[in-house]
């Protein structure tokens, strides 16, 4: 399967946790602002693309597309 390269949904691309794009570093994509995700990809539902469970984008990361907001279509078929 292919590739795509996609804005973190944790930091929204900045590659920090913080408003001001000041450390501490994302997490997620380890301050890099974007993450690889298989295609086809879907949103993911239970966090509804936001990759966290916290209305602040803050943790707990989703469980479901651990932190990247959106789910490979094969994994759904898996779940």
């Amino acid at each position: 399967m292919a590739k795509i390269l996609i804005d973190c949904a944790i930091c929204r691309g900045t590659g920090s946790r913080d408003a001001d794009r000041k450390p501490p570093v994302c997490s997620i994509c380890d301050g890099i602002g974007k993450l690889w995700v298989e295609e086809p990809f879907i949103q993911c539902n239970m966090c509804r693309g936001t990759g966290s469970r916290d209305r602040d984008y803050r943790p707990p990361i989703c469980g479901i597309c651990r932190g990247a907001g959106v789910v490979p279509l094969d994994r759904i078929n898996s779940i």
